[in-house]
């Protein structure tokens, strides 16, 4: 991996850390943490390619023991960077007391309920990452855990194997610590323990995409009542790939291969909780799927629901299954391609500088890559347009500020994505926005106003496009309220909540939104569909933490198509769920029509699909090749390409 020096710690040139598989490096890695952990914006320790040999755990927590979130592991590469636990180390032989190798945690507190202070537990886990590593709980630890792992809102691990050297341990991911989520797992391998995944708690919820799960005991996934949306689940095991445990358990799969299984079990043990599966298939096993104690016959399902499928107007009584378009991914540049906005006179914590000149001059400097660099917060006093050669802005976790002067008023965005030269732009890490006497943050933060593919990941950022712009790609983003006008949108893990009153969290006004993973919090409609638009939703979590407006729906469908699998949670619901509106007739699916979930309400499947609504559009860069042939044209003739 390629960061300019002032991006990161270095664990071998700032702390020693010798990464040879030999040293015994607890203690360099532990340093780098406590040292820097605790700023929000937070750091980003970087481990170089190499073994590192450690003998203890590597808690997220300060020298005085407080514990802090806002941090990011980042590694050389998977097969490159490996943190490697000794073998036979002192704390981790006893299966009856799980120790884990990596140990994220919540926002510091020092006194409070023991849950907090001891476990680092809590819902302010916020922005903890792991990236680009292996983890390698080695031999002779059968108390081992890969990585114990807390997240809230955003928070990924992404690109990271997690192995046990002799197949012993406890679980590689464990995510069963108070509440995990919502957060979000890409690119992950698991190599034995017990097992793969463990999940708890019935809040908040958990994303998981391209996973694969190898040689378990027990279980590849084990659920104890959370909310976990799946997609592209890999698991060669003789034992379950998943068990969905107690009444709570929530579970939407699609795309799924299960091989290597034994007659005697299931691929999918669902014992009491509820279940959305499409498009798995299981070899070996003695059935795809088991719910309740009763073997579904078949060696695999093409869509599956463990509740009858809930509808409002006669119509088919399956998902939409819309085309899932994969996240683009960009090469990292050469480091003469990256520009800093400090080298353009960005002053970071100042409340009084306007660093939106700095800002611009590096997005127009020709460099294709521009970031922030790490723990600064950022005044910008009007909208800030990518165009030209950038297709990657990395803020390293920064902060955007507005001021009371800014006329952030809903109309005029933040950020605004103008690109014709390049057919994918990538905007990540934004921290979060920072509020400088302003009455309201920014109506909108993000507006695609382009022909190139954007991607948004990692951070926040409310979301509108305009007509024409290309697809739009959320990954692990904490927002607001967000409108996609007729185009393609693909979330995963999508995480809208605000405290301000709104028609919806997400407006889908004609277009194609696939959802993978959402977290609401408060009582407004989580997505509104209309002029003939498409939602698909696997595996929602909605979490009205205030009372729900008399009349106020949990989902609204107007003259258009949707189908939603998703729970929700607390002591207040949505008394309608779902309300929709077909050849000009307005009917409501009400909570004493849908399953129970504790107190709250469980929809494994509702489907209202409208016949005038738009197919579904074919997944691939179609647009963005698109782009990518007007964008040389427009160089050739403007002599807009950099050398």
């Amino acid at each position: 991996m390629i960061f300019p020096p002032e991006t990161v710690v270095n664990v071998k040139t700032d702390f020693g850390a010798r990464g040879d598989g030999l040293t015994d490096d607890t203690s360099a890695i532990l340093r780098a943490i406590q040292q820097n952990i605790g700023s929000n914006p937070g750091a980003i320790i970087y481990l170089p390619a190499g073994i590192y040999l450690i003998s203890d755990r590597l808690p997220w927590r300060d020298a005085a023991g407080t514990w802090f979130a806002h941090l990011t592991l980042q590694g050389d590469g998977r097969d490159a960077t490996i943190i490697k636990l000794r073998d036979f180390a002192p704390g981790f032989t006893d299966p009856n007391n799980p120790k884990a190798v990596i140990f994220t945690a919540s926002e510091g507190r020092t006194t409070g309920p023991v849950d907090w202070v001891g476990l680092g537990e809590g819902n302010e886990a916020f922005q903890n990452y792991i990236f680009d590593l292996t983890v390698d709980t080695g031999w002779g630890n059968p108390g081992a855990i890969g990585i114990d792992y807390l997240a809230s809102n955003t928070g990924a691990i992404r690109n990271v194997k997690i192995s046990s050297g002799d197949g012993q341990g406890i679980a590689g991911l464990w995510l069963a610590r108070k509440w995990p989520g919502p957060c979000f797992g890409k690119n992950v391998e698991i190599e034995g323990f017990d097992y793969g995944i463990r999940a708890g708690h019935a809040q908040y919820s958990i994303t998981f995409e391209h996973i694969t799960l190898r040689n378990q005991r027990v279980a590849g996934i084990r659920n104890d009542d959370n909310v976990l949306a799946i997609r592209d689940l890999i698991s060669v095991n003789t034992v379950s790939a998943i068990q969905n445990m107690g009444s709570r358990g929530f579970i939407a799969l699609v795309d799924a291969s299960f091989t290597g299984g034994s007659v005697l079990v299931s691929a999918i043990e669902n014992q009491a909780g509820e279940l959305f599966a499409r498009n798995v298939s299981a070899l070996g096993y003695l059935s795809a799927i088991r719910d309740r104690g009763v073997a579904i016959p078949g060696a695999g399902v093409d869509e599956y629901v463990s509740a009858p499928v809930l509808t409002l107007f006669p119509g088919p009584k399956k998902s939409l299954n819309l085309p899932i378009q994969e996240t683009p991914e960009l090469p990292q540049d050469a480091l003469v391609q990256w520009e800093s906005v400090a080298a353009f006179g960005a002053v970071p914590n100042d409340r009084n500088f306007d660093s939106l000149p700095a800002f611009q001059a590096a997005i127009d400097s020709g460099s294709l890559t521009v970031y922030a660099p790490p723990k600064g917060r950022y005044l910008l006093s009007d909208t800030l347009v990518i165009r030209g050669d950038v297709h990657r802005l990395d803020l390293m976790g920064c902060w955007l500020g507005v001021t009371a002067v800014n006329n952030f008023d809903g109309v005029k965005p933040l950020i605004r994505v103008e690109s014709l030269l390049q057919p994918v732009v990538i905007i990540e890490r934004i921290g979060s926005f920072w509020n400088i006497g302003a009455s309201t943050l920014p109506g909108t933060g993000i507006e695609h106003a382009s022909p190139s593919a954007l991607v948004i990941r990692d951070g926040g950022g409310d979301s509108r496009n305009v007509p024409g712009s290309g697809p739009l790609f959320l990954e692990d983003v904490s927002i607001g309220h967000s409108e996609f006008n007729s185009r393609n949108v693909w979330g995963r893990q999508v995480n809208p909540e605000s405290q301000v009153a709104t028609e919806s969290y997400l407006k889908n006004n004609g277009g194609n939104l696939w959802i993978l993973g959402l977290k609401t919090e408060q009582p407004n409609t989580a997505v509104k569909t209309v002029g003939g638009g498409r939602t698909e939703l696997l595996g929602g979590f909605l979490f009205p933490v205030a009372p729900v407006p008399a009349g106020s729906p949990a989902f609204v469908n107007e003259e258009s198509s949707h189908s939603l699998s998703y729970v929700t949670h607390g002591q207040t619901d949505y008394q309608i769920q779902v309300r929709e509106t077909r050849g000009g007739i307005t009917r409501d699916l009400v909570k004493a029509a849908v399953l129970p979930r504790g107190g709250a309400s469980a929809v494994p499947l509702y489907v209202g699909q409208d016949g005038a609504g738009p197919p579904p559009k074919p997944p691939g860069l179609s647009e963005t090749g698109l782009v990518v042939v007007l964008g040389i044209i427009l160089a050739l003739l403007l002599g807009m390409r950099k050398e």
